[in-house]
């Protein structure tokens, strides 16, 4: 199989954000593939007709998770099938004859180097596009790099993971940094669980009360912070670590250090070095 040669499988579509993350890449790159072209991806039901399953997991295809075109699964078919997705009906899912000759989505898990501990979903080729500026599997936005590694830990554990890949827990500067990462957050929030919260790197734990950006010594400016409603709040208990809340619409909140989050790690773009005469 071509991905195998890739040290990749075909892709697993596990939730709606990765549905409709694929959907818009297609989109995008249309102009470079046939108009009628189909791709497969990892499901079939050719294990056993009429169950349809992601074949790398064995696991049955959620039909909360999937989206079949129209009159698809084609069940009236007496062979066995495997899963496409088709660009005549919008990059939605159908079943097809798994002798048909068509593209592929390649994915593979992204793996911190040197530490072996996944980041998360990156699909070869497909994946949302490393820039000049920004190192692969990190998202581009004005002068910073963004990414969501797939491991959970204490406010420490974030920044050390941050660390590992060359950047640091987010810091929230502006207005617009803000709209951005409750954007990135609610893209991609299907792929963490409903009550998922995000390690940034502010916190009150050097003196109780006085929240900053820790990295930076510098105080949250009130003018671009987004507390939750009644937040902070310390409760007169510990001192607090600053994370983005999923059950709170992604503003802030005050977590207890200790707590194990998911993080926003942020690097700053790379600079162009030009070589001249």
């Amino acid at each position: 199989m071509y991905c195998t040669v890739l040290g990749a499988d075909l892709a697993v579509i596990e939730s709606s954000a990765e549905q409709v993350y694929i959907e818009g890449f297609l989109q995008r790159m249309a102009g470079a593939f046939p108009s009628d072209k189909d791709f497969w991806i990892g499901g079939g039901d050719f294990l056993e007709h009429g169950t349809w399953i992601w074949v790398k997991t064995q696991e049955e295809i959620n039909p909360e998770a999937s989206f079949w075109a129209t009159g698809q699964p084609a069940s009236a078919t007496q062979h066995q099938a495997c899963l496409r997705l088709s660009e005549t009906t919008g990059y939605r899912w159908e079943a097809g004859s798994c002798d048909s000759p068509e593209y592929f989505i390649c994915e593979k898990p992204y793996v911190i180097p040197e530490s072996g501990v996944p980041v998360g979903k990156r699909l070869q080729g497909f994946y949302e596009a490393s820039t000049a500026q920004c190192p692969s599997g990190y998202i581009h936005h004005d002068q910073s790099c963004y990414v969501i590694p797939m491991a959970e830990g204490s406010w420490a554990d974030g920044m050390t993971l941050c660390r590992q890949l060359g950047g640091q827990l987010a810091v929230i500067d502006t207005a617009a940094e803000q709209t951005f990462v409750e954007g990135l957050l609610k893209r991609y929030g299907a792929g963490y669980p409903n009550d998922a919260d995000f390690w940034v790197g502010g916190g009150d734990f050097l003196v109780d009360g006085d929240w900053r950006w820790i990295m930076k010594n510098q105080a949250i400016d009130p003018h671009v912070s987004y507390w939750a409603p009644g937040e902070p709040d310390n409760g007169g208990g510990p001192q607090g670590c600053l994370r983005i809340s999923a059950a709170l619409n992604y503003k802030w909140e005050s977590g207890d250090c200790d707590s194990v989050e998911y993080a926003v790690c942020e690097q700053p773009v790379r600079s162009e070095v030009g070589v001249g005469k």
